[in-house]
C-alpha cells in the first residue's frame, strides 16, 4: 500500500505530538524526506524479517564496541531496500512495492516501559499502525505505545 509522508507525521504525531517534523532549513525530531512510500502488510513484513543477515551470520552480536544497536537500526533500513529489489526481480512484489519502505530508525530513552538509550526500528504496516523491531534478536516486534515508548529521534 502507498503512504503519503503527511499520513506517516500524522501517525507518529498521534503518538508523541511534542516531535518536531524537520527537514534541511529546520531541523527537528523527524526527519523524513520522500513524499510518497510503502507500507508492508504484516506477511511482507515477517517475510523481510526472515531474510535479515543478522539472524542468518554467525558471529554478530551486539557488542557497543564494535556494532552498537545504532548500526544495527541504520543497517537495518538499507537491507529493507535491498529486500524490496530482490522481491520484485522474483516477481513477488507487486510494482507498486518499488518504493522505499516506511522503515524508521528510531531512537528513545525508553522502550516496554524500561528506561534505556536504545535505537530499534519502527515500521508503517498497511494497517496504518507503527510497529517498533529489535533488529538485534529479530524476534521483539510491539505496537508503539506512547506509555511505554520515548523516542527523540525518527529517521526514514
Amino acid at each position: 500500500m502507498i503512504v503519503q509522508r503527511h499520513q506517516i507525521i500524522a501517525a507518529i504525531h498521534d503518538l508523541w505530538p511534542d516531535l518536531i517534523d524537520g527537514h534541511a532549513s529546520a531541523p527537528g525530531h523527524i526527519y523524513i524526506p520522500r513524499t510518497e512510500y510503502y507500507a508492508p502488510g504484516q506477511d511482507d513484513f515477517q517475510r523481510f524479517v526472515t531474510q535479515d543477515w543478522t539472524g542468518v551470520i554467525e558471529n554478530i552480536g551486539y557488542d557497543i564496541n564494535r556494532w552498537a544497536c545504532t548500526n544495527y537500526a541504520a543497517a537495518m533500513s538499507v537491507q529493507a531496500d535491498l529486500f524490496v529489489l530482490w522481491q520484485l526481480s522474483l516477481n513477488v512484489f507487486e510494482p507498486s512495492a518499488m518504493r522505499e519502505w516506511a522503515l524508521m530508525e528510531v531512537w528513545g530513552t525508553r522502550f516496554h516501559g524500561e528506561p534505556t538509550s536504545h535505537a530499534v526500528n519502527m515500521v508503517y504496516m498497511k494497517d496504518h499502525a507503527l510497529w517498533f523491531f529489535e533488529p538485534q534478536t529479530d524476534n521483539r516486534a510491539w505496537r508503539a505505545d506512547p506509555d511505554r515508548d520515548t523516542v527523540h529521534f525518527i529517521k526514514l
